[in-house]
């Protein structure tokens, strides 16, 4: 019996890994989708019009997201370190800095041990 139970609990984390990964996935899916929608009326639009669309687009998202009542507040969580990290790499480029995104704490935030 203690067995399936641990079977039972090793899948519930796999199935909450796959949706949490899956709204980061969507959210990203979707922002993207939005700006390419809204810049295909722009004759060549730049880089830097596009990302800052993004990221405008991406935090409207999340603020609908938040204000999600069926949503649990750990997959809330998980998408804010997303947009914090999706924002934080946009400074970075901003600044003109190349780092290589450390995703190891998005990694243990995925799967907590």
């Amino acid at each position: 019996m203690a067995k399936q139970d641990d079977t039972t609990n090793e899948d519930t984390s796999k199935l909450n890994r796959r949706v949490n990964e899956s709204l980061c996935y969507r959210l990203r899916f979707d922002s993207l989708s939005l700006v390419a929608l809204m810049m295909s009326k722009t004759p060549n639009p730049s880089a830097a019009q596009m990302d800052k669309l993004l990221i405008a687009v991406q935090k409207q998202l999340v603020d609908a997201l938040f204000n999600d009542e069926t949503i649990p507040p750990n997959s809330k969580n998980l998408v804010f370190q997303f947009h914090k990290q999706t924002i934080a790499s946009r400074l970075s480029n901003l600044r003109g800095e190349r780092r290589r995104v450390d995703r190891s704490d998005f990694e243990k935030t995925l799967n907590p041990q």
